[in-house]
């Protein structure tokens, strides 16, 4: 089975310089280099484990607000699919900047 040839051109080569994306500290201290992406993720974790939790008591220990079995399961499926939808809206401004800098690098060229 052959194999394809490696990209050649401009997109062959890392960006280098001072936009690069890569971790220094000028680039963290001027904000070229985002940790909320990051932090974003975590957060989407322990709230989708939150949820899940939640979800799963209500279930097993049906009160007078859980909703029962019914209400448990809406927090299992709603709750988890509008908390994934909500974080990657925020990822969402995140992509979009990534994308306005790459646009901004190879138009300095």
């Amino acid at each position: 089975m052959a194999t394809a040839d490696p990209p050649t051109g401009t997109y062959a080569q890392p960006p280098t310089g001072p936009s690069d994306g890569g971790f220094t500290m000028g680039n963290f201290l001027s904000f070229r280099y985002l940790i909320t992406p990051v932090l974003v993720q975590g957060i989407y974790l322990i709230g989708a484990a939150l949820i899940t939790i939640g979800g799963v008591v209500a279930i097993v220990a049906p009160g007078p607000t859980s909703g029962g079995a019914l209400g448990g399961l809406l927090i299992l499926l709603l709750g988890n699919l509008l908390w994934r939808v909500y974080m990657e809206l925020v990822m969402l401004f995140f992509r979009i900047n990534e994308g306005v800098q790459r646009i901004e690098r190879n138009t300095r060229r």
